[in-house]
C-alpha cells in the first residue's frame, strides 16, 4: 500500500471516530441530564433532612455532627457534591475517546451507553470500525516494509540477478529490526507515558 493511499485510510478511519462522537454524545447527554436532575433533587432532600436531623440534637451534639461532617466531607460546601447541569461522562471529548476504544477493542469499561439506541448503536458501530481498524493497523506493516525496502536498497546496493551475496540481507534486516523498535518504542512507550504523566499531573 502506498503513503497515500494509507493517509486516505487514515481519514477515513478519523472521520468515522468523529462521526461516533457526536453520535454517542448525540444518544447518551440527554440521559445524562436526566439522571443530573434527579441527582439535584436527592441533594436537595439529603441536605434538607441533615438539616431536620441537626436541629433536633442537644447543641453539643450538633457541635461533633458539624465537626465530623466539615472533616470528612467537607460540609456543607461540598457535600454531597453537586451534580453537573451539563454532560460531562458524555461531552464531545469523552464521547470520542469511547468511540476509539471501541474500535480498538480496548473496552475500559468506566464507560458504557445507558439507553437502548446507545447500546444498539455501540454494536453497528463496532461491526464497522473493528474491521476498519485492523485494515489500518495492517496497512502500517505495509507502508513500512516499503519504506525498509527502500532504505535497504539505497544504502546496500540492489542486487543482482543471481546475486547470493548476504549483505543486502543484513542490511534489510538490521535497517528493520532498527527502525521498528525506535519507532514502536517512541511511539506507543515513551510519548504515550510522557503525555499521560503531563495530563495525569495537572488533573492532580
Amino acid at each position: 500500500m502506498s503513503l497515500k493511499s494509507w493517509l486516505l485510510l487514515l481519514l477515513a478511519y478519523t472521520s468515522y471516530l468523529l462521526v461516533g462522537g457526536f453520535m454517542f454524545q448525540h444518544l447518551e447527554c440527554g440521559e445524562e441530564i436526566k439522571r443530573n436532575e434527579k441527582s439535584n433533587l436527592e441533594t436537595i432532600l439529603l441536605n434538607g433532612n441533615i438539616d431536620a436531623i441537626t436541629m433536633q440534637l442537644e447543641p453539643e451534639f450538633q457541635i461533633i455532627l458539624n465537626k465530623t461532617l466539615r472533616q470528612y466531607f467537607k460540609y456543607p460546601e461540598s457535600f454531597p457534591a453537586k451534580p453537573e447541569s451539563h454532560c460531562v461522562k458524555w461531552s464531545y471529548y469523552n464521547s470520542f475517546f469511547f468511540s476509539f476504544t471501541i474500535v480498538s477493542t480496548i473496552g475500559y469499561g468506566h464507560q458504557f451507553p445507558a439507553t437502548n439506541n446507545g447500546r444498539w448503536a455501540c454494536i453497528v458501530f463496532a461491526l464497522i470500525g473493528i474491521p476498519l481498524n485492523g485494515i489500518l493497523i495492517g496497512s502500517i506493516g505495509s507502508v513500512f516494509h516499503s519504506w525498509f525496502k527502500t532504505l535497504a536498497e539505497t544504502w546496500g546496493g540492489k542486487e543482482e540477478e543471481g546475486d547470493t551475496e548476504e549483505n543486502n540481507l543484513y542490511v534489510a534486516i538490521v535497517l528493520k529490526g532498527f527502525a521498528f523498535l525506535m519507532f514502536f518504542t517512541s511511539v506507543f512507550l515513551f510519548l504515550p507515558a510522557k503525555l499521560l504523566q503531563q495530563m495525569e499531573s495537572r488533573k492532580n
